[in-house]
């Protein structure tokens, strides 16, 4: 019986134990109080330094790093810079710290950060896989530790305490990148090796460059790239050649830069063109009058993706009115190429058409187009077009088609587009040599 009794004691003092166990663990602080604790913890820490925090982020294996730096208030303002648009300047959003899954560093308003969840950059759907709500699990030395919440990205992030000269260099950082991507279009790619010149096809967008030898269009090579106070950097480094680059330096004597380096006697460089170099010239020209007859712009939804001298200048006829479609009709047997503007008239069911017939021909890898004269044949609606109440539309018809005549001056270069857009058609780009901002795209068609 005593044996019994024995056991029993030290049972329920076991059980005592482990009861009051959890209490010890937080010092006998409510879920509440241990998150207030660790939220004026947070708050304290975020607000302390005189120059805020630098936060380098990389977000998984297919981009670069994205920098920013934050000051951040015990108001709950932040103000924040970063290398991921242009300028990179400060500026101000909202932030807050809730109770989550932890103490979470929540950006409530948007700011740069937000641009990497944003999914219609980066890759589509996806974007750059980036959060903007960050649980926070104390110091490390002087940095502060976060763990992000995407599952398929979930990792330890740090900031750590920003320099006055962190944020004095931000902008140039931002510039080196972000001109680099916003210009990609009109960037080439060549490396010079023992006197034999080699050149790249290149394609820059989210933080990648992708390189691929006009010689060898089979062989593909890839970097992520992040940016530098010198210029771009590359991590892994770029193989060329045979030369590891793990960087490019901006050459400010240009405008836009140049970007080179040179590794032992082997010199990349990334250079700046308004027109293709020759080398660069395609044969895509060939395709149009015998494998396609037709070149279709519409302007919904090719008009975002065409220049705003070509909007400007063709398209757009005042700040409510816009030509509908222009189409390129090419006969390869009589020279002809048979131009065409549709519009939307009010209370017409049916889209107008006036058309020009130009005289064509391809010298130098370039169409150009000559002698527009106006036809019936194919034209709607001519009485219309020359209405009184429609004297602005039908004189922006003539400015257009003498628009078009100018920019032929020197030829249009025609590159087969590498994508697809709202239709399967294939895309064609043409972009005026004697004026390099005009240029648009159009689907192919028989």
């Amino acid at each position: 019986m005593k044996k019994l009794l024995y056991l029993s004691f030290i049972a329920l003092a076991l059980f005592a134990c482990r009861k009051n166990e959890p209490d010890d663990l937080f010092g006998g602080k409510t879920p509440e109080q241990r998150f207030e604790q660790s939220q004026a913890e947070l708050r304290q820490e975020l607000t302390s330094p005189q120059q805020g925090w630098k936060f380098v982020y990389h977000t998984n294996e297919n981009f670069g790093n994205f920098i920013f730096l934050m000051k951040f208030t015990s108001e709950g303002f932040v103000s924040m810079a970063s290398d991921v648009t242009l300028p990179g300047t400060p500026k101000s959003s909202k932030y807050e710290i809730k109770w989550g899954q932890g103490t979470l560093l929540s950006f409530t308003t948007k700011n740069y950060l937000h641009e990497l969840s944003d999914a219609k950059k980066g890759i589509p759907g996806i974007g750059f896989a980036g959060d903007f709500e960050f649980i926070y699990f104390g110091k490390e030395g002087n940095k502060l530790k976060f763990r992000t919440q995407r599952k398929k990205t979930e990792q330890f992030v740090y900031f750590e305490p920003a320099t006055a000269q962190d944020w004095a260099d931000i902008e140039t950082l931002s510039k080196n990148v972000n001109t680099l991507e916003e210009n990609s279009d009109k960037y080439y790619f060549k490396v010079e090796n023992n006197g034999v010149t080699t050149y790249y096809n290149m394609e820059y967008d989210s933080r990648n460059i992708l390189l691929t030898p006009l010689s060898d269009p089979n062989t593909t090579l890839r970097a992520t790239v992040s940016s530098s106070k010198a210029g771009i950097t590359f991590n892994p480094a770029l193989t060329l050649q045979g030369k590891a680059f793990t960087e490019l330096v901006c050459d400010n004597s240009t405008t836009p830069p140049t970007y080179k380096a040179t590794v032992d006697g082997v010199t990349a460089e990334a250079f700046f063109s308004q027109f293709p170099p020759d080398e660069f010239v395609s044969d895509d020209y060939k395709d149009i009058g015998t494998k396609y007859k037709q070149l279709l712009f519409f302007g919904d939804p090719l008009a975002q993706y065409s220049s705003e001298t070509f909007v400007q200048n063709v398209l757009k006829i005042d700040n409510t009115k816009s030509f509908s479609r222009i189409y390129f009709v090419f006969d390869k047997n009589t020279g002809k190429c048979d131009v065409t503007l549709l519009y939307a008239f009010p209370n017409k069911s049916n889209l107008s058409r006036i058309v020009y017939t130009y005289d064509y021909e391809f010298k130098n890898k370039r169409l150009f187009l000559s002698n527009p004269q106006f036809t019936t044949n194919g034209t709607t609606d001519i009485a219309l077009w020359r209405a009184p109440e429609n004297a602005d539309v039908f004189a922006k018809v003539t400015s257009a088609i003498n628009n078009i005549l100018s920019a032929s001056s020197e030829g249009f270069y025609i590159d087969k587009y590498p994508k697809n857009i709202k239709y399967t058609n294939t895309i064609y780009s043409l972009t005026s040599r004697s004026v390099p901002t005009f240029s648009f795209l159009a689907y192919a068609s028989n």
